[in-house]
């Protein structure tokens, strides 16, 4: 990753356990795409009623070429189990973007390929 993990907490305070869980999992996302240029991610402590109890809420944005990715929504009682989901969320979302990126690679490649082609066909 070019630049840091940038990590927000709401709500509740701030846990190096927590924090080196972000780092780790944010680093994994680096494997499934390189150019991965950032990552910012949102803890927040969401209050509810007694009923319902508290709520873990994570958003990442994944900084890429070109724009963002934004994950959000992954919520838990655990906070961890929140990143947890989150990350996950988000590993799906780089690779569908590489795997989406790699095909119109190999479609330039091979439209390039066919131009050329075309081209030493003309000189003959």
């Amino acid at each position: 990753m070019q630049h840091p993990v940038r990590i927000t907490v709401r709500g509740f305070e701030r846990s190096d356990a927590l924090e080196a869980a972000v780092v780790q999992r944010s680093g994994k996302l680096d494997q499934f795409f390189p150019q991965l240029i950032g990552c910012e991610t949102t803890i927040e402590l969401e209050e509810h009623s007694k009923q319902h109890g508290n709520h873990y809420v994570v958003k990442l944005v994944l900084k890429i070429p070109g724009n963002d990715i934004v994950v959000d929504h992954q919520r838990d009682e655990d906070a961890y189990v929140a990143l947890r989901d989150a990350f996950d969320a988000a590993e799906r979302r780089l690779k569908a973007v590489a795997e989406r990126n790699r095909g119109s690679d190999r479609a330039k490649r091979r439209s390039g390929a066919d131009t050329m082609d075309s081209a030493d066909s003309v000189d003959s």
